[in-house]
């Protein structure tokens, strides 16, 4: 996993991972991520995606991490799917517990464009496991 140079976009045929600890996952900014926005630290803006071979593996990783925020719920794309609804996923690994197994799903237009356009995702995105 750890081939890719930080920001460099994921290969079409990887597979990534939304991943929510309270019910259907969704692709909404969250606190952390509006502040961070705000401050200029997350460039390009995006949510969280983890980057893995399958939908079990995503949430294995997840709850290993986060023990406490067990996984409800995944979604699933492959990048090249993901790139056909107009959104990227970009590698940014984390100095966290997720490490090289977390990207960034972002949209070309920022932060307006990702919130114009996040209803694709949401049928794009398959529902696994959980």
């Amino acid at each position: 996993l750890n081939t890719l140079e930080k920001g460099s976009p994921l290969p079409d045929a990887a597979k990534v991972y939304r991943v929510s600890t309270d019910g259907p996952f969704n692709f909404d900014f969250n606190a952390r991520e509006l502040d961070a926005i705000g401050k200029g630290k997350l460039n390009p803006p995006g949510v969280s995606v983890i980057r893995a071979n399958s939908a079990d593996e995503a949430m294995g990783i997840w709850n290993k991490a986060f023990p406490n925020r067990p996984a409800a719920s995944v979604g699933e794309i492959g990048a090249a799917d993901l790139r056909a609804t107009g959104f990227d996923v970009i590698h940014d690994p984390s100095k966290g517990a997720l490490g090289q197994n977390h990207a960034r799903l972002i949209h070309p237009e920022g932060v307006d464009g990702f919130n114009a356009n996040k209803g694709k995702l949401l049928s794009a995105f398959k529902g696994c496991a959980g």
